[in-house]
C-alpha cells in the first residue's frame, strides 16, 4: 500500500533490516508510552488528588501543563539533528520508564510519568515525520507496529492478571523491563546510522489539524474499552485470560482487515460504515455477548478510522521543521486529558454531560475526520502487495513524489498511483515468475508475520483459561466464621501506588472467611485499568465471589468468600442528583459445610459528601426496606457517617447492632490517614447473631482501615 522510497544507510545497516528495526522500536515505544500514561493518570487521581492541600483545579493545571510541554517539542526538532534527536528520545523514554518502575516516591514517579508521556508523544511526531519523508512506511511499518504495541501491552497486562507491571516492585518485572530497555537501546544505536545528521525533517500540511489531533483521543478509546481486559471481564463475566484472548483476537482482526480489504472504489463507504460501527460500539449499559460484539467490531472500526486519518496526515508533506505535526499532537494530548477529566470527573462533579457521552462523542468526531480524510485527494490506494524493489533499499531516491510518477517535492500526488507501482501495467513486470515468487515467499508475506505473532498472543491466554479441575475441599467444623469489611480505594495505598498485594496480605492477616469490599475498580483507566475483583479473588483463593456495579458497570461493591454464595438481590440506591451512583449487594452464604447456619450479607457504600446527610438517609431507608424481616443478616459498608449522625441512628432504630460499639471499641477509628479522623466503616448484625473479637487493623494499603468480627 504505502510504497516508500529508498533509505540512505551506512555502517552496514541493510535497508530492509532498518525497516524491521524501526518496527521493533516503535512497538517498544508504544508499550512504554501506554504504561507511562497508565502511571500518569493513576498518580494524578490517586496521589495528587488525594492530598488535602491540593485542589481539583491544581490537578487539572498539572495535567494541562504536562500536555502543553508537547508544544515545545518543536524546538527539539529545530535544535537537534535527526540522528541525535532519535537517540535522545529513545534513551530518555527508556530511562524515564525505568525510573517509574523502581521509584516509590510518588512526587518523583508522577513527574517522571508526566515527562515520559511528553517524550512518547514527541516520539510519535518524530515517526510521523519519517513516514511523511517516506523514510518508514505508514502501512507496513508504523501502523502495524502501533497495533502490535497495543496488543503486546494488553498481553502483558493479562499476564500479570491486570495488575500492570508498572506498579509491581518484584524482581521479575524489573528484569523483564531491563531486558526490553537494553534491546531497544541497542536497536536504536544500530538503526540511527540510517538517519542523517542534518535537520531535514518533514512536516505535514494543514490536514494534520483534523487528522493527527484525533490520535490521542483514539488512545482513550483503546484504554477505555478495546484494550480493557478488566472491563470486558466485568461486563461479560468471562475470566481474565479469556478476556485477554478476545481483545487480542480483535486486534488480529483489525490488522487483517486493514491488509485484506481493497478500498480503491469503496474507501468512503467502508470508512462511513466504520464510523457508524465505532459510535454504536459505545452504546451504554451493554453486557454479555453483545458487548463482546461491540468490542470486536468497534475495535476493527476505530483502527480503520485511525488508518484513514494517518493516511491523510502523510499525504502532503514538505521538508521543514514539523511545527504543524507537533502542534497537532499537542492539541491531541490536551483533548485526551479533557475527555478523560470530563468522563471520570462526572462521577465527582455535577457536569452537564453524562459519562457515556464522552466515548460516543470521540468516536463520532473520529468518524467525521476519517470520512473527511478518505474523501479528499490525494488518497492512498490500499494495496496488499508491493512492487518488487519499491520498498526501502531500492535504487530510487528518497524524495517524496519522485518514485510514484507525476508527484512533486511536497509529496502531493505521491500516493495517487500514476507510476507503475499503483498504476497501469503489469504489477510484477511482464510474465515475471520471480515477482510472483517474491510475493508469496519474500516481502509479500512478511507482513503476515505480525498477524502470526498476534495469533500466538491470542492462543496463550486462551489455553491458560481452559477449565481446571479443582480438588474437593475437606470441610472442617468451626464454631465461628470471620467476616471482614474493607474499602480498598481501588487498590491504591495512601502513597498513591496501586498495591494489590498489600491489600491481599491484610486480608490474609485477618484470617477472613467472608470479605465485603467497597470501591472495587474493574477497568477504570484512572485506576490503572486493573480488575481488583478478579485479582484479589484469585490471589486469596476465594473462588466464590459476587460483584455489583455502582457508578458504572466497572466500579462498585463486591463480596469474596470461602463458602458458596447465592445472590439474593442487587441494585441501586436513591441517587437524588448525586454525581456518583450507589448500590447494594445482598447475598446468602452457605455455611452448612462447617456446621453453622447460613447467614445473609449486605454490602453497600453510601454517599460521601459530609454535609449531605439527607442523601445518606434516603439510601439507608431504601436499604432497610430491602432487608426488612431478614434473619441472621450482616450489613457491611462505608456509611460515611459517624455515631450520632441521622443515617446511623436510623440503623440503630431499626434494631440493628453496631458490632464495634457493642464490644466497646468505638474509639478505634477507620479513617485515620487524613483529617478529620473518623469512624465511618461499620459491620451491623441482626439481634439473632452472636459475635465477638472485633478488630480494626492498621494498614497503609488503603485510605480506610479494614474491620473484622467473628460471628456464629
Amino acid at each position: 500500500m504505502f510504497d516508500n522510497n529508498s533509505f540512505k544507510t551506512s555502517r552496514n545497516v541493510a535497508p530492509e533490516n532498518a525497516e524491521r528495526l524501526y518496527f521493533i522500536i516503535i512497538v517498544i515505544n508504544t508499550i512504554f508510552g501506554l504504561q507511562l500514561l497508565n502511571s500518569f493518570f493513576s498518580l494524578l487521581v490517586n496521589f495528587l488528588r488525594e492530598r488535602q492541600t491540593v485542589s481539583l483545579l491544581q490537578v487539572a493545571i498539572y495535567a494541562v501543563v504536562t500536555f502543553v510541554l508537547v508544544f515545545l517539542g518543536g524546538f527539539l526538532f529545530k535544535k537537534l539533528s535527526k540522528r541525535i534527536l532519535f537517540v535522545v528520545l529513545v534513551i530518555a523514554l527508556a530511562i524515564v520508564r525505568y525510573i517509574v518502575q523502581i521509584c516509590r516516591w510518588a512526587p518523583l514517579s508522577l513527574a517522571a510519568s508526566a515527562l515520559g508521556v511528553v517524550l512518547w508523544i514527541i516520539s510519535l511526531v518524530f515517526f510521523i515525520s519519517l513516514a511523511q519523508q517516506r523514510k518508514i512506511k505508514l502501512f507496513f511499518t508504523f501502523f502495524p507496529a502501533i497495533i502490535f504495541g497495543f496488543a503486546i501491552n494488553t498481553s502483558i497486562i493479562g499476564l500479570f492478571g491486570t495488575w500492570d507491571m508498572v506498579w509491581r516492585p518484584e524482581p521479575l518485572p524489573i528484569l523483564i523491563l531491563l531486558g526490553i530497555i537494553i534491546l531497544k537501546i541497542r536497536l536504536a544505536l544500530r538503526v540511527c546510522y540510517d538517519l542523517e545528521y542534518q535537520k531535514n525533517y518533514y512536516d505535514g500540511s494543514r490536514a494534520v489539524f483534523y487528522s493527527l489531533t484525533i490520535v490521542m483521543p483514539f488512545v482513550f478509546l483503546q484504554l477505555y474499552q478495546f484494550q480493557n481486559i478488566a472491563a470486558l471481564s466485568a461486563k461479560t463475566s468471562v475470566g481474565t485470560n479469556t478476556a485477554t484472548a478476545i481483545l487480542i483476537a480483535s486486534n488480529i482482526a483489525a490488522l487483517a482487515f486493514s491488509y485484506l480489504i481493497s478500498v480503491k472504489k469503496l474507501r468512503i463507504l467502508i470508512t462511513s460504515a466504520a464510523a457508524v460501527i465505532a459510535v454504536l460500539s459505545f452504546w451504554p449499559e451493554i453486557t454479555g455477548g453483545l458487548y463482546i460484539v461491540q468490542v470486536i467490531a468497534g475495535n476493527i472500526a476505530v483502527w480503520w478510522l485511525l488508518l484513514a486519518v494517518l493516511n491523510r496526515s502523510v499525504s502532503h508533506s514538505k521538508a521543514k521543521i514539523p511545527w504543524k505535526n507537533n502542534t497537532a499532537f499537542g492539541i491531541s494530548g490536551l483533548l485526551l486529558f479533557i475527555f478523560t477529566f470530563v468522563y471520570y470527573g462526572s462521577y465527582d462533579l455535577s457536569l452537564p454531560v453524562k459519562s457515556w457521552m464522552i466515548p460516543v462523542f470521540i468516536a463520532f468526531i473520529m468518524g467525521v475526520f476519517a470520512i473527511l480524510s478518505a474523501s479528499l485527494r490525494p488518497v492512498v490506494k490500499f494495496k496488499v502487495f508491493e512492487k518488487k524493489g519499491a520498498y526501502p533499499g531500492s535504487s530510487e531516491r528518497s524524495e517524496p513524489g519522485n518514485y510514484y510518477g507525476k508527484g512533486n517535492g511536497s509529496g502531493q500526488d505521491s500516493y495517487s498511483g500514476r507510476g507503475n507501482a499503483f498504476g497501469r501495467g503489469n504489477y510484477f513486470g511482464r510474465g515475471s515468475y520471480m515477482g510472483a515468487r517474491s510475493m508469496l515467499f519474500g516481502r509479500g508475506m512478511e507482513k503476515y508475520a505480525i498477524i502470526f505473532l498476534m495469533i500466538f498472543l491470542f492462543i496463550v491466554p486462551a489455553v491458560l483459561d481452559l477449565p481446571t479441575e479443582y480438588a474437593a475441599e475437606t470441610a472442617i467444623q468451626q464454631d465461628t466464621v470471620k467476616v471482614m469489611h474493607y474499602n480498598i480505594h481501588q487498590g491504591f495505598n495512601i502513597d498513591g501506588y496501586q498495591d494489590l498485594e498489600s491489600i491481599a496480605r491484610v486480608i490474609e492477616k485477618n484470617g477472613a472467611d467472608i470479605v465485603s469490599l467497597n470501591e472495587v475498580s474493574r477497568g477504570w483507566v484512572v485506576n490503572g485499568s486493573a480488575d481488583t475483583y478478579e485479582w484479589l479473588a484469585k490471589r486469596l483463593g476465594m473462588q466464590y465471589k459476587l460483584f455489583t456495579p455502582a457508578s458504572d458497570l466497572v466500579w462498585g461493591n463486591a463480596i469474596l468468600s470461602r463458602y458458596p454464595l447465592k445472590l439474593v438481590s442487587s441494585g441501586f440506591l436513591p441517587r437524588m442528583d448525586a454525581p456518583l451512583r450507589r448500590s447494594y449487594l445482598f447475598a446468602e452464604v452457605d455455611l452448612s459445610s462447617i456446621g453453622l447456619k447460613n447467614i445473609y450479607t449486605v454490602t453497600t457504600h453510601l454517599h460521601h459528601i459530609a454535609d449531605e446527610s439527607d442523601k445518606r438517609q434516603a439510601q439507608v431507608k431504601a436499604l432497610l426496606d430491602i432487608i426488612k424481616g431478614s434473619q441472621r443478616t450482616v450489613i457491611f459498608g462505608d456509611f460515611n457517617g459517624q455515631t450520632g449522625a441521622p443515617e446511623i441512628t436510623m440503623m440503630q432504630d431499626a434494631g440493628l447492632i453496631d458490632t464495634q460499639l457493642a464490644l466497646g471499641k468505638q474509639d478505634e477509628l477507620t479513617w485515620v490517614h487524613y483529617k478529620p479522623y473518623e469512624r465511618i466503616d461499620y459491620i451491623w448484625v441482626t439481634p439473632d447473631i452472636n459475635f465477638s473479637n472485633f478488630f480494626v487493623t492498621y494498614s497503609r494499603a488503603s485510605d480506610h482501615l479494614p474491620i473484622s468480627v467473628d460471628i456464629k
